[in-house]
């Protein structure tokens, strides 16, 4: 019943199978027409439901926002129902009322605070999946996170309707919640966090990465992870008829939340050394954070202030992009940022800092130069060899729109992700007429508030 994953054209490039589900006899079947990520032959989708579970608002500037629309959107367009939930879907005036002071004692920095906002939430949600899964059983719930994920366990109750988490987050939600300083690294709401995560993850019925690069740090972190079933099926967007524009009116222009693990400092420290070699370049920083007002000071400090433009939070970013020659990135840590994809779709090389999944982004291309981030002074002069050369430029530009084609189109990305969806649903159904099958409840998972009061 079984063969070899990738000669038998089973599963995606880079999924990984659960050895106790071979022996089960379950046979996860996604057809593919070739082993390279080609287009999906399946005989038809499921009359089912997707939930796309997420706790984040419709409209938004986060990556993920992004990531849940154009998922959702791709799923209807090939005639597999999608449903997305979110906390506010069941009583959204409820949700308001219970919520909105929840988070407001997170944004004063009150940990506690944090505490109740992700339980608040989360409960939120668990009462909106059940209402879904009241109304009929899914075929799975896609979680967004692992709070989501956890909401989809606990929601399912006895059906068997599998959970798949797809890997945002670096490193851990928790790590984002320090650099955003509403927690303190290593206090007792970080460790809470990330043991929840640990304890949840391996009970989940499989995991999709964004980037090779997280599925390895991930594995590390939690090593239990390394037998779900999982799969890398980057970030991917709609095409657009962008292109680069070499006499825009600006030259460089960064997309990220305003945190220190964004590094704009180094833009910053960029811009002034490219001053003082006499060339003054400008720069637009859309984003906002609690590092916006330092990046202000320090571009006071060196006299860069005139050629900078905080943006702001922005709804308009492929506007924004189009009005510039070159996107830059800065971070010391990304996973598979969706901003380096807008980019590459405008048709804007890029500078950018060689780590995490960012290389899985520009591949083997030139549409993405690296810099080192240790050394504005090297920095400032690969970006001005580029914006300076018009030729280089335009070629640079064409192998960005190359690489967007080739690999994060809604066209070449979408099938590979929905087919592996299919897959794990269907090894989930047969496990279910065999009698057997995954955990059918988060119960053996306790939440954050109950591992605390475990350990006080």
């Amino acid at each position: 019943m079984w063969c070899n994953a990738y000669k038998g054209g089973i599963v995606p490039p880079g999924a990984v199978l659960v050895p106790s589900l071979v022996a089960k006899g379950w046979a996860v079947r996604a057809r593919y027409q070739g082993i390279d990520g080609g287009a999906v032959a399946r005989d038809d989708v499921d009359g089912r439901p997707i939930l796309v579970a997420t706790m984040l608002r419709r409209t938004g500037s986060v990556g993920v926002q992004t990531h849940v629309s154009q998922v959702a959107e791709f799923f209807r367009s090939h005639g597999q129902d999608a449903r997305t939930v979110r906390p506010t879907s069941s009583a959204p005036l409820l949700s308001w009322v219970v919520v909105e002071p929840s988070r407001l004692l997170r944004r004063i920095g009150l940990e506690n605070g944090v505490r109740l906002d992700r339980y608040l939430h989360r409960i939120l949600l668990q009462w909106a999946l059940r209402r879904e899964f009241r109304r009929s059983t899914p075929l799975l719930v896609y979680a967004q996170d692992p709070r989501s994920a956890y909401a989809g366990l606990k929601a399912r109750r006895r059906t068997r309707a599998p959970v798949v988490m797809v890997v945002h987050f670096n490193e851990s939600q928790a790590q984002e919640l320090v650099e955003r300083g509403l927690i303190s690294a290593g206090g007792r709401v970080d460790r809470s966090i990330r043991a929840f995560e640990a304890e949840l993850m391996p009970r989940l019925d499989g995991l999709i990465f964004v980037s090779e690069f997280m599925r390895t740090t991930l594995h590390a972190a939690i090593p239990a992870t390394r037998d779900l079933p999982s799969t890398v099926v980057p970030n991917f967007l709609h095409s657009l008829p962008l292109a680069l524009d070499v006499r825009a009116a600006r030259d460089c222009i960064s997309v990220g939340s305003l945190v220190d693990r964004k590094n704009h400092a180094y833009l910053l420290h960029v811009l002034a050394s490219a001053k003082a070699s006499g060339q003054v370049l400008t720069l637009t920083l859309v984003g906002d954070g609690p590092a916006r007002d330092r990046l202000h000071r320090l571009a006071r400090e060196l006299g860069v202030a005139d050629q900078v433009w905080f943006a702001g939070d922005r709804r308009d970013v492929d506007d924004l992009l189009a009005r510039h020659r070159v996107y830059v990135h800065s971070a010391t840590m990304e996973n598979l940022p969706y901003a380096l994809i807008e980019a590459f779709r405008a048709g804007l090389p890029a500078v950018v800092g060689d780590v995490g999944g960012i290389r899985e982004v520009a591949g083997a291309s030139q549409a993405a130069r690296y810099w080192d981030l240790s050394s504005p002074e090297d920095g400032a002069r690969m970006l001005v060899g580029l914006l300076t050369d018009d030729r280089l430029l335009l070629e640079s530009a064409a192998e960005a729109r190359q690489r967007f084609a080739s690999t994060f189109t809604v066209e070449v990305a979408g099938p590979q992700l929905l087919d592996f969806l299919l897959a794990v649903s269907s090894a989930t159904d047969a496990g279910a007429r065999e009698g057997d099958g995954p955990p059918v409840s988060g119960s053996a998972v306790p939440p954050e508030t109950r591992q605390d009061a475990q350990r006080s």
